[in-house]
């Protein structure tokens, strides 16, 4: 079966938009030419317009990766009003509704549950996937800081910081001190793992290590499902037999060879291209 795709970005380094462009049954749009007629007015719904048009070009598989509107011109429209971006999101929301496949879920914060903090992804991974292991922490509300006593060899970290993992604190001024997060360093050897539909793309930090596929696989099935997310990027360390999940992020930044993402993706297509 041959059908089209589209990928519709708001940041124009987009990794999966740049490797995705110019292949034939795949269009590639940024937010600025779909949202660049849809009125903003203060404290109104926005209504898309050309709203015949753009549900014709998404009735494919969407892969959208609006994550941030902070660069695109509906985004600037946003913030002279006065209004949150979650505006746009939600008008979005009503034109992706038109596709066959979408990449990520639909949400009012745009892919929001695909970027979850870390310590709800952890419950929520242990929760679906019992072989599967997630870190100790420890979080603080407010400026009380938590009793770390359970933890070995604690280091703060920031609850959005899903690759960084070098051992050392990562948090921003001001965070260290607001909802503080404290969580025991890696204890493994690391592996990404990148999929799109059942493709997978295995990229090993530190070296080697011999994958448990049956683990693997529960893994990936827990965050397709968990996060709503035919594509995305688990981070997980495993030691001897044992794996633990450590963060997931929809961003496909970890597969750096240009060659390697594109074959993903197109792996992991729910249609064929001709």
């Amino acid at each position: 079966m041959t059908s089209g795709a589209i990928v519709i970005h708001s940041d124009r380094q987009d990794v999966v938009a740049a490797a995705l462009s110019g292949i034939g049954g795949i269009s590639v749009i940024h937010l600025d030419e779909l949202t660049s007629a849809w009125p903003v007015q203060e404290a109104t719904p926005i209504t898309p317009m050309d709203f015949d048009r753009i549900r014709t070009s998404c009735q494919g598989y969407v892969i959208n990766r609006v994550f941030d509107l902070s660069c695109c011109e509906i985004g600037t429209r946003l913030r002279n009003c006065g209004l949150h971006e979650n505006w746009a999101h939600a008008a979005l929301g009503v034109v992706l509704g038109q596709a066959v496949a979408l990449a990520h879920g639909i949400g009012p914060r745009g892919v929001s549950r695909s970027r979850l903090p870390l310590n709800a992804q952890w419950k929520l991974i242990a929760d679906r996937a019992p072989g599967i292991n997630v870190p100790l922490f420890a979080f603080g509300f407010g400026h009380r800081m938590p009793d770390i006593s359970h933890l070995q060899d604690p280091v703060q970290k920031s609850v959005w910081s899903y690759f960084r993992w070098d051992g050392e604190s990562d948090v921003t001024e001001g965070e260290d001190q607001w909802h503080p997060f404290f969580v025991e360093r890696p204890d493994g050897m690391p592996v990404i793992c990148s999929y799109h539909g059942e493709a997978i793309d295995l990229e090993f930090p530190r070296g080697p290590v011999a994958i448990n596929g049956e683990l693997l696989s529960t893994l990936v099935v827990a965050c397709r499902e968990t996060f709503d997310s035919r594509m995305g990027e688990v981070l997980f360390y495993q030691k001897d037999e044992r794996v633990t999940f450590y963060a997931f992020s929809p961003y496909m930044a970890s597969v750096g060879d240009s060659k390697r993402i594109r074959d993903l993706l197109l792996r992991g297509m729910p249609f064929a291209f001709a």
